[in-house]
């Protein structure tokens, strides 16, 4: 189980005839079945292709049951999710626009050994697939995906012409009702896969990976550096990436490449990924982790005092990056000793001023090797990973466990995952809430191919109070509590509320809707509904007269919308307006 870029693994792609002895630290990348050339994959595919070429004889032979919707009780769950073909089948991403409206996009091999797109949706009930077009007869694969509403949803991976040759970037984009390929500039001279997307508008959406040089020089060696593709609302256009320079003195930077991107704005981007040295064909140097920063005009790497957190002279990398402005995290590995197979995650955190790593808890059971692959960030004190432990890496006896943190605004901690097949990882996530978690990637029963899988961590929403607790309809009502993110849903008694702003996980501001005297329970809806209890409590102090909520009349400055059901076509969260009667 690996998850470092190793340059050397890109000189399958570029010198598919030179034969290379492969550093014991680097991850293997499996040739694609009757391919000529290894795929560029991005760093946390490392491990799944590793999985790909080495024995598993130590797996569990049988299926377990597998739940085929959330079952809500507080820990990890593997949920059914489908399979394209009897071949392999990956996951390697997630986005999420509300609970009942999130994307998981991968690939898998048909029955002609060929690599093709998979995109699939869960809509609160159940993951379905959801077709993708592919270009040309060559391998296509997503790598990232990003959702901006249910209307505007991007994928990015890469696909190659024919059965060799070098990889272009592959963008398609989700209009609410079907994928489309939408063409990117070609870097010429060169194999340029995409490996990570993120927005915060439709007009500002950046995708990264790396470009290689193709055909290359045999002698001169491997040599690629970082890509950087940027949608404005109309078309992509490629950015320079910053001029590189080693984290400590000695080494140069002869391969490079981004594996996470996080838009926090259009003048605050960040990037993260790693690379290496070489002298020929030969590495002489560690692998080496980079954070790069757009301040809307350049790409720059950090240095001193403001780098990347302690280098580490093992070798390190970063895979993803999420967070906000001054509260922003990095996960990744670094290497246990020179040249190993082994690794400790690694995780760093940037405060608004400076980045500083911060320690990664050893793995339960304790395992030979960690990586952390994904994250996915709720608020300051609700930041979670997902990753994978190895026994025996890189070796034909390795099985994989999947591996998931939190931090919980103090320390980082391991939370029990599932692992069914006893060869699983995970490389995505996605927190809706903290009361609400999606992690995907692979499993492998036996000795058939990997399946997709998902998991979920479903809790309830919890309500502690409900401020002011009397009042009538029309009455602005703050609602206390933990898991709110993303709320579908707020019911007084029955009746939806008018309105509601989800503020943030601890907290909701609903409009109490039309309703008879009495007292009412208030609850609300994520993936699951909360129990009622005396704390949600809201008490009508007299009856209103006219038409109940859903009658058409609109609140003043609200728009009239119907109640979201629980299951069923998303609705973006935040702000959320009824058709009630107006308060008089």
């Amino acid at each position: 189980m690996r998850g470092r870029l190793r340059a050397s693994l890109v000189v399958g792609v570029v010198f598919a005839t030179v034969a290379l002895a492969q550093p014991a630290a680097a991850a293997s990348r499996a040739v694609a079945p009757n391919r000529t050339a290894a795929e560029p994959l991005s760093p946390k595919m490392r491990m799944v292709q590793h999985q790909l070429s080495t024995g598993r004889d130590a797996r569990n032979p049988t299926t377990p049951h597998l739940l085929s919707s959330v079952n809500c009780n507080s820990t990890w769950n593997t949920v059914i999710s489908p399979n394209a073909s009897a071949g392999r089948n990956v996951l390697t991403s997630l986005a999420t626009n509300a609970p009942n409206d999130i994307w998981a996009v991968g690939f898998y091999v048909n029955g002609s050994s060929v690599y093709q797109t998979l995109a699939e949706h869960w809509d609160g009930n159940d993951w379905s697939m959801i077709a993708t077009p592919n270009v040309g007869p060559g391998n296509n694969l997503f790598q990232s995906v990003t959702a901006i509403s249910p209307t505007d949803v991007w994928a990015v991976g890469y696909w190659r012409p024919g059965t060799s040759g070098p990889a272009q970037p592959l963008t398609e984009h989700w209009n609410g009702s079907g994928w489309t390929v939408i063409p990117t500039p070609l870097a010429p001279n060169s194999s340029t896969p995409l490996y990570s997307v993120s927005a915060d508008a439709s007009n500002d959406v950046w995708a990264v990976g790396i470009s290689i040089n193709y055909p290359g020089d045999a002698a001169l060696g491997p040599r690629a550096h970082a890509y950087a593709l940027h949608w404005t609302g109309s078309n992509w256009s490629s950015v320079a990436t910053a001029a590189l320079f080693a984290p400590f003195s000695g080494p140069g930077v002869d391969v490079m490449g981004l594996s996470g991107v996080k838009v926090l704005s259009p003048t605050n981007a960040w990037a993260v990924g790693d690379g290496q040295d070489y002298t020929g064909n030969t590495p002489v140097s560690p692998d080496m982790a980079f954070i790069e920063h757009w301040d809307g005009s350049t790409w720059s790497q950090l240095s001193a005092p403001t780098g990347v957190a302690p280098t580490h002279a093992n070798g390190d990398f970063l895979v993803d990056v999420q967070g906000t402005a001054n509260d922003l995290w990095a996960v990744g590995g670094k290497n246990q000793t020179y040249q190993s197979a082994a690794d400790d995650a690694l995780i760093e955190h940037w405060n608004g001023t400076s980045w500083a790593e911060v320690a990664a808890p050893a793995p339960s059971p304790a395992a030979q090797s960690a990586n952390l692959f994904a994250l996915g960030y709720v608020d300051a004190n609700n930041v979670y990973a997902a990753g994978a432990t190895a026994s025996n890496p890189f070796t034909s006896l390795e099985l994989d466990q999947t591996l998931i943190e939190r931090w919980n605004g103090s320390t980082w901690s391991q939370m029990p995952s599932a692992s069914p097949s006893g060869n699983d990882g995970l490389v995505a996530m996605a927190a809706i809430s903290t009361g609400d978690l999606w992690a995907a990637g692979f499993m492998q029963f036996s000795a058939a191919p990997q399946q997709t899988l998902t998991e979920n961590l479903c809790s309830p929403p919890v309500i502690t109070s409900v401020t002011p607790s009397i009042g009538d309809a029309g009455t602005s009502v703050v609602i206390t509590g933990t898991g709110f993110s993303h709320a579908l849903d707020v019911k007084f008694g029955a009746t939806p509320a008018f309105a509601f702003h989800v503020d943030s996980d601890r907290q909701i501001t609903a409009t109490s809707p039309g309703h008879k005297a009495g007292t009412v329970d208030i609850r609300v809806t994520v993936q699951a509904t909360s129990a009622t209890a005396s704390a949600d409590q809201f008490t009508y102090s007299g009856s209103r007269s006219g038409p109940g909520a859903g009658s058409g009349k609109p609140f003043p400055g609200g728009r009239t919308v119907p109640p979201p059901p629980t299951h069923g076509p998303p609705m973006r969260p935040g702000a959320v307006a009824r058709s009630a009667p107006s308060p008089r």
